[in-house]
């Protein structure tokens, strides 16, 4: 299978060079790899195939290996100096060489690892660059011997046991930015430079791989003049790696090449700033020779250095393009030609000599045009930032980035979209000839002989579109046009006119087994032999069907055993030896007008209805085709039994539908289709698989090779009762099926598959106890099965109740709850009833210190002289920090004094500030002379008793009951009221810090004091912070603003109205919320 594939491959990328002769273009698409798929790390920085055809990956987290289905990575644990691999080699003898970067740690002796059979093994570095950085470029060289260059520009050379620093006058040769070998052994090294290193370096000038009598391709350079300037070869005992001699001289040869050995170009970098320029080194003697004619790079890095086929020599640059030298000239390349980038740093050509570069930007290809083509993140890379390009063994482009790798490869398909008949007005429609040719019939007839497409000749007379094309039990190839029969015998086409007595026109037209055809006109159906028509009488079961418009037929198939199939308005009719039997949607079939009707390979027959979906028969009974509970297949018209024993069917609406009658997969434009309405499936000679669609036609390779099956972490042990959830997943062979189009069928204990589907996870619900046995497997696209199910043992556990030690335990265990709960309910009857003791006692207690912060309240209202005093504290608890209070100030009781206050703390700690506050307050007032002069000393004191976090809100007055004059002083208590007999309301506003408060001397602590006066029915209202913000269970507070319509509306109200009203409102506002601070009104009215 493989091995078709790869000549289908290399046939498609033939006809993707000829398309002036092939009117088929290949399709390519992109597939990223990624860490979630294998990938060691997302930074890519070395791309490698080896001759078993696996890919190797050098990344920032160690180096990976994929043979198209499963990863394998490799890091320090398995033998690797460090993680951070800069560059990979393949050596003739099959080893594999890794080039550790600066990432792996200051303090290690190793940077460059070999690897050969199953471990990897490290090499230490030269003494004096230990713990100095690492390496990130390896050349390989005759013998076993490679050069290396380090993250700091300097030049090692291995002698296949050791690692020697490349000294130079006696100095290290410092400045290295990329290296090629010739056939003698010396090594061409571009240096100097600008810039600092970074870890993932710039690309590598390499070419193909050797194959035998081709090119040593991966980085090869002959003489670019000189008649003796010899190629690389690949040949059967040497390495592919390409000469480069000397620019003047006349002798210099390419090396030769392994049918899979690799000559590399150079990885540039950037150490420092060092004089550029180009020169060749003998490695053997240490001889240094500076390339002169080299002009044209005397401004720029170099990056990447490679060679064409046509001998001109490719240099990649750090941002002066790229430029080939051919002939003595110079051509350079820039953005303004169409590079995605100017800085350079990989060359390779493809096997068709096509030359791909890599930038910071993006991958580039130049095409037979001399166009570039841009390949970036939005065409499919993982990452746009190019570190790698590496051309595989079956043409596919491997590219490293930053964020992945990404494959170009054929998808299997090509598109016809400039064929001859892509103009035609309606459906294209497929035959497959005697002959293997294969037809398509559309406004005319074409057939595809050699590669090229070729119109049917000697049709002059056809009347009308092609409706239809098929082959008859005989070999004969028929086309039919709404009016016509024409018969093809492999040279003549013959056109053949119905009976004028059956009416004219054909809904419908099948092959007989026996040769000929079967009609359905308007006068029912007929039977052409080749020779003459006959109508089914009504003796045969037919004639009186087609009488009734109700029952007409629009579609037929005869089957195998030569019975008639009709599809009709109303279902579908079966007819054999003069019996007929009508399916309707009674018995499962589609309901609306037939519109299909063929025969698999293995004798099923398949209906479908133009919008309520497909059905097969079994000769027992219909299945839907998908099931009930999903949704319908619509607009198909044509079924096409497939040579895999399933069935294609074509749908203008939905695409192509591949089907087993069980499970399906849907083609669109995303799986390969030119268009996703589909008018006809065909499958020629070879196996490819053709469609007809809106916008050209379609050619379809299967893929041949089942994905894998990988179970994710599956359980072991299940805990009684307990679920088990099962997460799978697949990859298919170089995710030619991307994961997300797999589907997947499972079971348990050997028992029936389920359906396939492509949910990845299954929840086993009520396992009996015991070890059971999971399996399950990966579908593809082409309907490939993993022959070997991923399969997971695990166990679900017993009840702990039904093991024997356990029934000793739980009487053991039963007789000592029952004793120790006899005990417990005594000692819990006991600590109950000293519970509700103690309830009772501190109830009373609570109760008591109730009654005596009451009583250190005014127990009677003030009614003197026309003035009315009440006060009101409403506790959030027994007790709180409230307090309000009044007294007479001489004995003639003309001057009342008066106050409010609210201690900071709540139930018992308010309370008893407060009781401390009413004791220093009555001994303030008898002291002072004003309101103002009490708040004063009160403030000293409680600085003096309370602690830091503690304070008091206070509002004091007296009253002249004679001239109904008030002075008030305030020190953080809310604003009083003043409410005139009117309703009018005046806030008397005293802004000031509560009492007891520390604070900086710079605060104003000083209380604030107002006067006013009371004329008749005009009321002065104090209230505490507990009544405005008293919240309700929406967390809504009571605020001023109602406050003062309560105020405005019961103006003329008794100060013990007044009370009770605003009370009742907080009670109907707060309703079933709890209340939380204390609440506290005082209201004297003149009446």
């Amino acid at each position: 299978m493989v091995g078709q594939r790869l000549v289908f491959f290399m046939w498609m990328f033939i006809l993707c060079l000829n398309a002036e002769v092939f009117a088929g273009e290949a399709r390519q698409v992109w597939t990223s790899f990624r860490q979630e798929d294998g990938l060691a790390h997302n930074v890519v920085t070395a791309v490698l195939q080896t001759p078993d055809g696996a890919m190797w990956f050098a990344t920032l987290g160690g180096v990976s290996r994929y043979d198209g289905r499963l990863w394998k990575k490799f890091g320090v644990e398995d033998g690797l100096p460090g993680n951070a691999i800069q560059d990979l080699v393949a050596a003739p003898d099959g080893a594999l060489w890794a080039a550790v970067g600066r990432g792996f740690g200051r303090e290690a002796r190793q940077g460059l690892a070999y690897f050969f059979g199953e471990d990897w093994r490290g090499i230490d570095l030269p003494e004096e660059l230990r713990g100095r950085g690492g390496l990130r470029q390896i050349l390989g060289l005759d013998g076993g011997r490679s050069c290396l260059v380090t993250d700091a520009g300097h030049l090692l050379r291995f002698d296949g046991a050791d690692l020697y620093l490349v000294m130079l006058d006696g100095q290290p040769l410092q400045g290295v930015q990329s290296l090629m070998a010739d056939a003698n052994g010396k090594v061409w090294v571009a240096y100097g430079g600008r810039g600092g290193n970074v870890l993932f370096g710039p690309g590598m000038g390499r070419g193909g791989r050797g194959e035998p009598g081709g090119r040593g391709r991966r980085g090869g350079f002959r003489g670019a003049e000189g008649p003796d300037g010899g190629r690389g070869r690949g040949e059967p005992d040497g390495r592919g790696r390409g000469g480069l001699r000397d620019m003047d001289g006349p002798d210099g040869r390419g090396g030769r090449g392994e049918p899979d050995g690799r000559g590399r170009g150079g990885r540039g970098g950037r150490p420092d700033e060092f004089e550029q320029g180009m020169g060749l080194l003998d490695v053997d003697t240490g001889e240094w020779t500076t390339i002169a004619d080299m002009d044209s790079l005397s401004n720029v890095s170099v990056w990447a250095m490679a060679q064409s086929d046509d001998g001109a020599l490719w240099f990649g640059t750090d941002d002066g393009g790229l430029k080939r030298y051919y002939s003595g000239q110079w051509e350079t390349f820039t953005t303004e030609d169409g590079l995605p980038s100017n800085r350079v740093q990989v060359i390779r050509f493809a096997q068709d000599g096509t030359v791909w570069i890599g930038t910071p930007a993006g991958a580039a290809f130049r095409d037979a045009g001399g166009q570039w083509r841009i390949f970036t993140e939005r065409e499919g890379l993982p990452n746009s930032y190019v570190v790698d390009i590496c051309i595989a063994a079956d043409g596919a482009i491997w590219v490293g980035t930053r964020g992945g790798v990404a494959r170009l490869g054929l998808s299997g398909w090509l598109h016809h979209r400039n064929w001859p008949g892509m103009n035609d007005r309606g459906a294209s429609i497929f035959a497959l000839g005697e002959d293997g040719q294969l037809w398509v019939g559309n406004d005319a007839l074409y057939k595809f002989e050699r590669g090229s497409w070729h119109v049917a000749h000697g049709l002059d007379d056809v009347r009308g579109r092609l409706i239809d094309l098929f082959v008859d039990g005989k070999g004969h190839l028929w086309a039919v046009t709404p009016f016509q029969l024409l018969r093809y015998d492999g040279e003549v086409w013959e056109v053949i006119r119905p009976d004028r007595r059956m009416g004219l026109g054909f809904r419908a037209v099948c092959p007989a087994q026996d040769g000929g055809v079967w009609a359905i006109t308007r006068s029912g159906v007929q039977r052409f032999d080749g020779q003459v028509w006959t109508a089914l009488s009504s003796s045969e079961g037919l004639a009186q069907i087609e009488s009734n418009p109700e029952r007409s037929s629009i579609s037929i198939c005869e089957a195998s055993d030569g019975s008639l199939w009709l599809g009709q308005v109303d279902g579908v009719m079966h007819v054999v030896y003069g019996e007929q039997r009508k399916y309707t949607a009674a018995d499962g079939i589609p309901g609306g007008p037939i519109t299909a009707v063929a025969e698999d390979i293995g004798g099923q027959i398949w209906i479908s209805s133009l919008l309520e979906g497909v059905a097969h028969f079994n000769g027992q009974r219909w299945r839907r085709v998908p099931g009930a509970d999903q949704a319908q297949f619509n607009g198909v018209n044509r079924i096409f039994p497939a040579n895999d024993g399933k069935v294609w069917l074509a749908s203008p609406i939905d695409g192509a539908i591949h089907t087993d009658g069980f499970a399906w997969v849907r083609y669109t434009i995303q799986e390969g289709l030119p268009s996703t309405q589909v008018w006809d499936v065909a499958q020629d000679a070879d196996g490819l698989l053709w469609f007809a669609t809106s916008d050209g036609l379609g050619c379809y390779d299967p893929d041949g090779d089942a994905p894998e099956t990988l179970l994710l972490a599956p359980p072991v042990q299940i805990a009684p009762y307990q679920n088990a959830l099962f997460e799978f997943s697949g990859q298919d062979v170089w995710k030619q099926t991307p994961d997300g189009s797999l589907q997947y069928s499972w079971r348990l204990d050997e028992g029936a598959w389920s359906s396939f589907s492509r949910n990845n996870r299954v929840l086993l619900e009520d396992i009996d106890a015991g070890g059971h046995t999971f399996e399950v497997r990966a579908m593809d696209l082409a309907f490939n099965v993993d022959k070997t199910p991923a399969v997971q043992v695990f166990e679900v556990l017993a009840p702990v109740w039904q093991r024997p030690w356990f029934v000793g335990l739980s009487g053991v265990s039963l007789l000592i709850v029952l004793v120790t709960t006899g005990y417990a309910f005594q000692k819990h009857k006991r600590w109950r009833i000293a519970q509700t003791q103690l309830i009772d006692e501190l109830e009373t207690e609570l109760q008591e210190a109730h009654d005596m912060q009451m009583g250190l309240l005014p127990r009677d209202p003030v009614r003197e002289r026309g003035f009315e005093v009440v006060g009101r504290c409403l506790p959030a608890n027994h007790v709180g920090g409230d307090y309000f209070t009044y007294f007479w100030l001489d004995d003639d009781r003309k001057i009342l004094g008066f106050g409010a206050a609210d201690v900071s703390g709540k139930a018992m700690q308010g309370a008893v500030r407060a009781m401390q506050l009413s004791g220093m307050l009555h001994y303030e007032v008898r002291a002072a002379q004003t309101p103002i002069d009490v708040l004063r000393n009160l403030n000293v004191v409680l600085q003096e008793q309370f602690d830091a976090a503690s304070f008091v809100t206070c509002c004091l007055g007296t009253l002249d009951l004679e001239t109904g004059e008030i002075v008030l002083a305030n020190s953080g208590h809310p604003y009083p009221y003043r409410v005139s007999v009117g309703g009018d309301l005046q806030m008397i506003e005293l802004m000031s810090v509560p009492l007891g408060m520390t604070l900086p001397p710079e605060v104003d602590t000083e209380p604030r004091e107002a006067r006013a006066f009371l004329d008749f029915g005009d009321m002065l209202v104090l209230y505490s912070d507990g009544v405005t913000d008293m919240q309700n269970a929406a967390g809504e507070f009571y605020e001023e603003a109602r406050l003062e319509v309560l105020l405005k509306e019961h103006a003329g109200a008794s100060a013990d109205v007044l009370i009770d009203t605003v009370i009742d409102d907080l009670v109907e506002f707060r309703a079933s919320a709890a209340q939380t601070d204390d609440v506290t009104l005082l209201v004297i009215k003149r009446r």
